[in-house]
């Protein structure tokens, strides 16, 4: 080795090395105005999403406390020789109770989607340097390039539980859709036990599993391959709590699938949301049947 790279010598005992700050690739006017700018606002933008996220979770617990306080309110007394009544009036209590859980739900999202509109992305440094130099061409507004228009004036209509109205018939509750004929087959039946599911519609599976939700911590879901898809698809986007051992790989999957498509989005847990609606009070009966 000393034949090819010669004598051997130590480093100085106190070799001192300069700090140097770190420096863009290239020295770009403004860089550091920009970069300065950019964290702000990601500064901001956390400090906001963290005060939403408390707030929406103090809702929650709210309507949460609420809605136990109700049922212990209405259920309370001696229902003896009147069990089929006390179902029925439970089964119409957890739409109703549902349909405030997803209203809190909308609009948590909603005023998500606000911030994120309050906050939209840092633009790159081209286009920032561009906005300093024209700044009146920065939010120059897009035009329309198409147009779809329905033959009603009808405003959207929320497709979840509130779409659906109850109808006791003796020890059953059926739930049809508030906009058709009383002699329309129902969606689906609350039978107490399980909950039977007539009409395999997105929509209609949607308000069974939040009926579902709203009557056991957790239930399981029996029936064909497309519906437990179905069942599977909405559990990742609202949390449900589907308890039977074959689905929770599909779930987990569906879920990491989710977050892969919208970073920063959580599905809604039966807290409804792991954003969003109201942590389940205590007292309810698990292990319910959806089918």
């Amino acid at each position: 080795m000393q034949k090819r790279l010669g004598i051997y010598e130590p480093a100085p005992e106190r070799q001192s090395i300069a700090e140097r700050k770190p420096q863009p690739v290239r020295q770009t006017p403004g860089w550091e105005t920009y970069n300065a700018g950019r964290k702000a606002q990601a500064a901001a933008k956390a400090a906001a999403v963290l005060a939403q996220q408390k707030q929406h979770e103090a809702e929650r617990r709210a309507l949460a406390e609420q809605q136990q306080e109700r049922r212990a309110e209405v259920l309370q007394g001696s229902w003896k020789g009147k069990g089929t009544l006390r179902n029925a009036l439970q089964s119409v209590l957890a739409a109703e109770q549902a349909a405030e859980s997803a209203a809190v739900v909308e609009r948590h999202q909603g005023e998500r989607r606000e911030l994120a509109q309050q906050f939209r992305p840092w633009p790159s440094l081209e286009d920032w340097q561009r906005q300093q130099q024209h700044p009146e061409g920065a939010e120059t507004p897009r035009r329309t390039l198409a147009v779809i228009k329905g033959d009603t004036a009808e405003p959207p209509t929320p497709r979840d539980i509130r779409s659906f109205k109850p109808e006791i018939h003796g020890e059953q509750v059926h739930y049809s859709r508030r906009e058709e004929p009383r002699d329309v087959a129902a969606a689906f039946i609350d039978k107490g036990v399980r909950i039977a599911i007539q009409d395999l519609q997105r929509d209609s599976v949607l308000a069974a599993l939040q009926l579902s939700a709203a009557k056991w911590d957790s239930f399981t879901v029996s029936g064909s391959a497309a519906y437990k898809a179905l069942a599977v698809s909405l559990a990742a986007e609202h949390g449900f709590k589907i308890s039977n051992p074959e689905l929770q790989g599909a779930i987990v999957q569906a879920r990491a699938e989710r977050q892969a498509q919208a970073p920063g989005l959580k599905p809604s847990t039966k807290g409804r949301e792991a954003p969003e609606g109201p942590t389940p009070p205590t007292g309810r009966r698990s292990g319910g049947h959806g089918r």
